[in-house]
């Protein structure tokens, strides 16, 4: 019985230390390393208030744009571009949403001069399709439609990882 015991000793000791380490902190050399860390802060910017908007500049879809999204909680509700063309004033649109769902879009086409002004439901129906005073092509709402999509979706992933960078 002995020889039980004595196997059984040293594990319990392993055991109590681990826990004792883990209960107490770091061994003594880990906490004076600690001691000399700086003490100062490793993010010394000012959190933005990210429901007044996100300013967001990217590549989307081969167009060179900066944009600003507008939160609501978790929610994003809007979206103002400027897209960047070579030789001519920056294309804006300003884009609404509800939940995942475009709403509206009012701006320049992808393609083209002129004000684009598409109106959609919550099953995604057009409701309004105009370039200036004709009807929109099926081509100019389907090229709004994915480039929503794909600022909603970017506009997102930068909202999420901001503010769980503010959280930390």
């Amino acid at each position: 019985m002995n020889a039980t015991h004595r196997d059984w000793v040293p594990l319990l000791c392993i055991a109590a230390a681990s826990a004792w380490i883990a209960a107490c902190g770091a061994p003594s050399h880990e906490a004076a390393a600690k001691n000399d860390a700086p003490t100062e802060p490793l993010v010394t910017a000012a959190r933005s208030d990210l429901s007044t908007g996100l300013p967001i500049a990217t590549t989307a879809g081969g167009i060179s744009t900066h944009y600003t999204a507008q939160f609501d909680g978790e929610t994003l509700v809007r979206i103002d571009e400027w897209r960047d063309r070579a030789n001519a004033p920056a294309a804006r649109g300003a884009y609404a949403f509800q939940g995942a769902r475009l709403m509206r879009y009012e701006g320049a086409p992808l393609g083209g001069s002129g004000t684009l002004l598409l109106e959609f439901d919550l099953q995604g129906k057009v409701l309004t399709a105009r370039h200036g005073d004709a009807p929109a092509t099926n081509e100019q709402i389907g090229a709004i439609r994915t480039r929503a999509q794909l600022l909603r979706s970017h506009a997102q992933a930068q909202h999420a990882s901001r503010t769980h960078s503010m959280q930390q």
